[in-house]
């Protein structure tokens, strides 16, 4: 694989945001948004204030997480977002049931995922050792 030079790194960077449509279950059958990563600034925000975190804090800071990212981070079919940070609390007050909230969640897991936020793990090889 050749070394990227720094013409192609900034190329990289000028590309813009990753984006994925995502199924959401919980608010009914077919129903998609598109979502995008997090930025920059979003990205360090989510990092910086969940590992500094434990226990009840950090459950609550997470739980709120889903309704930032929510109105961060859905977007129309132009990549324009479709919430302003100002509809934020008429998002929370929107959410009164646990459907809507869960699919809020399903949102959020899926913009962690295409931020690189979430982790796979792999298979352990003592694992695949002992199905064999």
């Amino acid at each position: 694989m050749p070394l990227l030079d720094k013409l192609a790194i900034f190329d990289i960077a000028e590309q813009g945001f990753k984006a994925k449509e995502i199924p959401v279950p919980g608010w009914g059958t077919g129903v998609t948004v598109r979502v995008r990563e997090l930025s920059e600034a979003q990205f360090r925000q989510v990092g910086g204030e969940m590992g500094g975190q434990e226990g009840t804090a950090a459950v609550t800071r997470a739980m709120d997480y889903v309704y930032d990212v929510a109105v961060w981070c859905i977007i129309d079919e132009n990549g324009e977002r479709v919430f302003a940070d100002a509809d934020l609390p008429e998002l929370r007050k929107k959410a009164k049931t646990a459907s809507f909230y869960q699919g809020l969640s399903v949102i959020a897991n899926a913009v962690f995922a295409l931020s690189g936020l979430t982790t796979e793990e792999e298979p352990d090889e003592d694992d695949a050792d002992a199905k064999n």
